[in-house]
């Protein structure tokens, strides 16, 4: 195959690779031509904003297993992650009155947003991007640098993320003993503690936390083996940070581990 043409950015860099790695396979002159506009990148960018479910979805979730027929099903299986609490960590969820700081850190979030969206706008500043979030060392210093989000790696959490770790405590506190019994609550981790954990500086206070409460609460909870995780070279992708296929199959295996216990 002489030319490959893609019309629009796929959704990951592997995707991109694995279709652009079709052309010159003899070893013969080939070209690869990726097209896109605005649109096209404003759709990729919304499939990362969306993968993961914000604060309201989750209080959704709580409150949809109060209403629910719990006899039709023998176990609900939540995947949860840090992500789930960020509108709770950033003061965004249930916030009526604006002050000044919180328009600065709008401001600064919003500046944070343009400057990826202008790293993301062009195959050469992607591949450079790409090139830059695969080294260790400057992923985790820019994630922890998204203060308060990259609050749940330290050993000790940082006030908001105390706070939202009693809100979630408090909505599974509410929950009746019908659905607690049913619900498994299975913790994904995000690259920035797979990362941190290569360079030592991984400290699990966020994960025993939550199990500390699922234990509390009387649910059922479990995690992957974030060392075993930790040997993958490429357990998640650079810059969206969701698993790849062998980052899948490293949970699989846990996940698949955990069930075998249930009853």
């Amino acid at each position: 195959m002489r030319r490959v043409i893609n019309l629009d950015p796929p959704r990951t860099l592997e995707s991109y690779v694995q279709q652009a790695g079709r052309a010159g396979r003899d070893g013969g002159s080939s070209r690869c031509v990726l097209m896109g506009d605005r649109d096209s990148l404003s759709t990729q960018q919304w499939f990362i904003e969306t993968t993961y479910p914000s604060e309201s979805e989750v209080r959704t979730v709580f409150n949809k297993l109060k209403t629910l027929d719990e006899s039709k099903y023998k176990y609900f299986v939540y995947g949860l992650t840090p992500n789930d609490f960020f509108d709770l960590v950033d003061g965004s969820f249930n916030k009526k009155i604006k002050d000044t700081n919180e328009v600065n850190k709008e401001s600064k979030i919003e500046t944070f947003k343009q400057i990826k969206n202008y790293l993301l706008s062009t195959a050469t500043s992607r591949f450079i991007l790409d090139s830059l979030m695969s080294n260790d060392t400057i992923y985790l210093k820019t994630y922890i640098s998204r203060t308060p989000y990259s609050g749940y790696l330290f050993k000790k959490l940082p006030d908001e993320w105390v706070k939202a770790m009693n809100y979630f405590d408090e909505s599974l506190n509410t929950l009746p003993a019908k659905y607690k019994l049913k619900l498994k609550i299975f913790i994904l981790p995000q690259r920035a503690e797979v990362v941190s954990n290569r360079l030592d500086f991984y400290k699990p206070t966020f994960v025993n936390t939550i199990v500390n409460i699922c234990i509390k609460n009387k649910i059922d909870c479990s995690f992957p083996d974030i060392n075993s995780l930790s040997k993958i070279k490429e357990s998640h992708f650079p810059v969206d940070g969701h698993l790849t296929i062998k980052g899948n199959h490293n949970v699989a295996k846990s996940l698949t581990e955990w069930i075998k216990n249930w009853d």
